[in-house]
């Protein structure tokens, strides 16, 4: 029989663990998310317009992809961790509210 157990916010189960998040590290993913999410705007439009150009999309979305990896750094968090904790919240509830709870106290 396979369990979950939840201790801490951390999540293990099946002989797997996942790290625990600490509130530090947790406000530095949200800040970093709200930077991506402003790049990830930016860009949007001129991917459209190169889209349709077909000409320079290729380059927008390195652009993209590199100016997203700078802000994630600039916020203190590798793009390993960051990653790391987009999937996590993609599995655990907790970690969820957590960011939904911090993002709402974010300027």
């Amino acid at each position: 029989m396979l369990g979950v157990l939840l201790l801490a916010g951390q999540v293990v189960g099946a002989g797997e663990s996942v790290p625990v998040v600490d509130d530090h590290q947790l406000q530095q993913f949200v800040r970093a998310e709200q930077a991506v999410q402003q790049v990830r705007s930016k860009y949007l439009l001129a991917l459209v317009k190169e889209q349709a150009e077909k000409g320079q999309a290729d380059w927008v979305q390195a652009a993209m992809l590199i100016e997203m990896g700078k802000v994630v750094e600039a916020e203190g968090l590798t793009l390993d961790e960051y990653n790391r904790l987009a999937r996590q919240m993609a599995d655990d509830a907790v970690l969820r509210q957590r960011v939904e709870q911090l993002e709402a106290h974010q300027p």
